[in-house]
């Protein structure tokens, strides 16, 4: 459940392969793109949250042996690295109430604040994206770059309920629409590959300097112009 494990697990793995199988994209197509374009979340995202929601029960439980469980697990920190609270204090790194969360919550014995947690989980999924913001489609390599200036959906309010978002016609919480027409199986996956670079063509193994990669992110950049 660490920051830097999210694709690591072979679930997480097998989850990647199906939806890049349902788009029709090579295996090669940029993971964060992939679940961003189906309006996924990684699975550690899940994962974490339910370790969260299973500690808060411990707690809530009228029973004294289990509730003195968690503790008794942080005393095996130091000797046993592989203890259920050692996986859970590394998880914490990355998240912006780390501090609170490990000594005012979890060593204290105290309950977490879920939603404040599932916020602060989601704004560190949320670092790739952010990383890229500012870059410029036409003076960079990475696919990611184009794909989020050019063709992906606005990410969500991290501060809004989704009844909020919906009656202020904020960013929608559904994939592109494409995906919900009933278009030939061929044509989809064409969409998918455009969208995500994901392709078989040769100019896909050229360098950023050259000729064809250049009119490539310009067609990207006038479908994204035309598009709005």
């Amino acid at each position: 459940m660490r920051e830097g494990d999210v694709f690591r697990p072979t679930l997480q793995t097998l989850h990647l392969n199906f939806l890049k199988g349902t788009l029709g994209v090579k295996w090669s197509a940029p993971n964060c793109a992939v679940l961003r374009e189906c309006a996924h979340k990684p699975l550690q995202f899940y994962w974490f949250r339910a370790a969260i929601r299973f500690y808060n029960g411990l707690l809530s439980l009228n029973s004294a042996t289990l509730k003195q469980a968690p503790h008794a697990d942080l005393k095996l920190v130091h000797q046993a690295k592989t203890s259920w609270a050692s996986d859970i204090l590394r998880a914490f790194e990355g998240l912006r109430g780390c501090g609170t969360y490990i000594y005012t919550s979890f060593l204290a014995g105290a309950p977490y604040l879920l939603l404040r947690f599932t916020a602060d989980l989601r704004f560190r999924m949320r670092k790739v994206w952010r990383d890229i913001a500012d870059m410029n489609p036409l003076e960079s390599d990475n696919k990611l770059v184009t794909y989020h200036s050019c063709f992906a959906c606005p990410l969500l309010d991290l501060q809004a309920d989704s009844r909020t978002r919906v009656r202020n016609g904020g960013a929608p919480l559904m994939p592109p629409r494409y995906l919900h027409l009933d278009l030939p199986k061929h044509v989809m996956r064409n969409v998918s590959r455009f969208r995500l670079q994901a392709h078989t063509l040769a100019v896909d193994l050229v360098t950023v300097t050259s000729v064809p990669v250049l009119l490539f992110k310009m067609r990207c950049m006038f479908f994204f112009n035309v598009k709005a």
